[in-house]
């Protein structure tokens, strides 16, 4: 029950979590960087927080997570049901839309077709997405990032290696532009060593691929975990984020992996993805001629790579976003 006069939030997310440290370690990005930092924010500031599949009895606002393909149907039906039961007595619907589910090919596609007229308010992570649900919907729709879960960690000045080493970390579902990117771009002379950091189901599919690179490539994977990922940056030389601009599933994708790439005081080549363009000046273009010339030298970018730390970085802490959440979900309180 809630405490009279206290408000009441619930995150309406996928699972059985049941704690805000479990909501901390969560392996769902979407829970562990915008529920988690939700719950965090509105239980500081005297909210009541629940969390999970079932909202209980009438919470000033519900806000939406990612639900996730599993059992789509049968959830998807069971969360639609109790979000016209919530809004019939009161509570504000609030929708956090963290990647284009409304592509043909992705299975939350009808769940979010139908979802989205109930919303009273829809969050996006980036640009991209949010100018694609103002031409869906008739409610406001704010664009809230997602948060750094590092400190910033000073760009050293240290001799590169030989070979190169390049670090990659991200997303089963980025593995495939990772391929590409070796398969397609790299050329008889490259010679590097690459560390990949992702789950480690998508290890083993990557371990039994044949990868068909011109290349000499010396590959070291490993289970990717905020230490692992720290640990692999202090002997990188340059951090690369393949993507497809082009690609719908992926245009959506917040800035998150360049920011934390940056963070960790790393020169940065990635496509230049929606969401990371406005940070141009700091990173190279995978695509372009300076991408080629960078891999002589990467500590060219160690100044701008510094200059963003100084300048983009602190938009981007927990406490920022923190209370963008806040001041966002307290309206209707």
């Amino acid at each position: 029950m809630t405490t009279m006069g206290r408000h009441h939030i619930h995150l309406l997310i996928p699972g059985q979590y049941q704690n805000s440290s479990e909501l901390r370690s969560s392996n769902l990005a979407s829970i562990r960087l915008r529920s988690a930092l939700v719950d965090q924010q509105m239980r500081a500031t005297g909210w009541e927080v629940t969390f999970g599949e079932v909202i209980p009895g009438k919470p000033d606002v519900v806000l939406v997570g990612k639900i996730g393909a599993q059992n789509i149907s049968e959830r998807g039906a069971y969360w639609i049901s109790q979000l016209i039961s919530a809004r019939s007595v009161g509570s504000k619907i609030f929708l956090d839309f963290t990647d284009n589910h409304l592509r043909s090919d992705s299975p939350m596609q009808e769940f979010y077709r139908r979802a989205l007229p109930i919303a009273d308010h829809c969050i996006a992570p980036g640009s991209y997405l949010k100018n694609l649900l103002s031409s869906h919907v008739g409610c406001p729709v704010s664009l809230v990032a997602d948060p750094l879960e590092i400190s910033t960690f000073q760009v050293t000045d240290r001799p590169h290696n030989e070979p190169l080493s390049l670090f990659w970390f991200g997303h089963g579902s980025n593995l495939p532009y990772l391929v590409k990117f070796l398969e397609q771009q790299l050329i008889e002379s490259d010679f590097f060593r690459l560390v990949v950091l992702c789950d480690s189901n998508s290890l083993t599919a990557l371990e039994q691929y044949r990868l068909k690179t011109k290349a000499k490539l010396s590959v070291a994977l490993g289970v990717w975990s905020i230490d692992s990922m720290i640990n692999a940056s202090r002997g990188a030389d340059l951090c690369i984020i393949p993507s497809d601009p082009t690609d719908p599933r992926k245009a959506g994708a917040s800035s998150n992996r360049l920011i934390t790439s940056l963070a960790l005081g790393l020169p940065t080549a990635a496509d230049m993805l929606p969401s990371y363009q406005e940070f141009a000046d700091y990173v190279v273009d995978l695509k372009s001629n300076d991408f080629r010339e960078t891999l002589l030298n990467p500590k060219k970018l160690h100044v701008k790579t510094a200059e963003a730390q100084h300048q983009i970085i602190p938009r981007f802490t927990p406490e920022v976003i923190g209370k963008q959440w806040l001041e966002l979900l307290s309206q209707t309180a």
